[in-house]
């Protein structure tokens, strides 16, 4: 049994795949081979098949879910598969769905890692990251290497994407912060600007504003008017809304 094909199968199930067919999209492999998988792995006890029910003429669909032992050793591999990549050449680090969750603003997806070059990290997704400032002072725990909080912020800052732009927000009212850090990391990283408009949705003030225009999303969508304002005095153009800052802070803001 290969490791890689039992990774993939078991990290697409585990992290919301749980139909034969559903895992054969998001896996990539032909449907006999994650059929032989699913067989083989639900004889090992690492997955077990849920009941279901006809949602209408033909045959339910067929779902199956890790069980703890299944998960216990996805874990391990994955752990196994990263301390591996670490010492490749590559810098490497847990990317953002596991870095969002360890500093507490959870998102629900599948394990990536953030990489500084490409590489084949296979089944793990692989955000890029080229800037050496990203990965300085990173977080080391038993789970592995995480972006510091600093980085963490400014990376999602000038991501592109609103909901991880408003994590950024709402990290950047974490207790933990270090105001004089995240201030030198947004510069080296090219997001001061973006960093103090969202640190000003979020009532921080920090000394980050600089001339040039930085983008914050690709294409403008609906903001409040004060939203709007304070955009143009940070020089940000197409800014997210306070609205979703106040979403996410609601959800999250509580848990640093």
């Amino acid at each position: 049994m290969s490791l890689e094909i039992a990774m993939n199968i078991l990290s697409a199930a585990t992290y919301g795949a749980p139909a034969t067919t559903e895992l054969i999209r998001a896996t990539g492999h032909s449907a006999t081979t994650v059929i032989h998988y699913l067989d083989e792995l639900e004889l090992r006890g690492w997955m077990t098949r849920l009941a279901t029910e006809r949602p209408g003429v033909g045959r339910p669909p067929i779902v199956r879910r890790p069980t703890d032992a299944g998960i216990d050793y996805l874990r391990g591999a994955e752990m196994g598969l990263f301390r591996k990549l670490s010492g490749g050449g590559a810098r490497i680090l847990w990317g953002p769905v596991r870095a969002l969750t360890q500093w507490r603003v959870p998102f629900i997806g599948r394990p990536d890692i953030f990489a500084d070059r490409p590489i084949d990290a296979s089944p793990f997704p692989v955000t890029l990251e080229g800037n050496p400032a990203f990965y300085d002072e990173p977080l080391t725990t038993d789970d592995g290497t995480f972006p510091a909080l600093e980085s963490l912020i400014a990376w999602a800052a000038k991501s592109g994407d609103p909901r991880r732009a408003a994590a950024s927000a709402v990290l950047l009212r974490d207790p933990r912060l270090r105001a004089d850090r995240v201030v030198e990391r947004a510069g080296r990283m090219g997001a001061r600007n973006r960093v103090g408009f969202l640190a000003a949705l979020a009532g921080r003030d920090l000394d980050l504003r600089h001339p040039p225009l930085e983008r914050m999303l690709e294409s403008s969508v609906p903001v409040e008017a004060e939203t709007e304002a304070l955009a143009r005095r940070w020089h940000v153009e197409n800014p997210i809304s306070a609205a979703l800052v106040k979403d996410m802070e609601q959800l999250y803001g509580g848990r640093a």
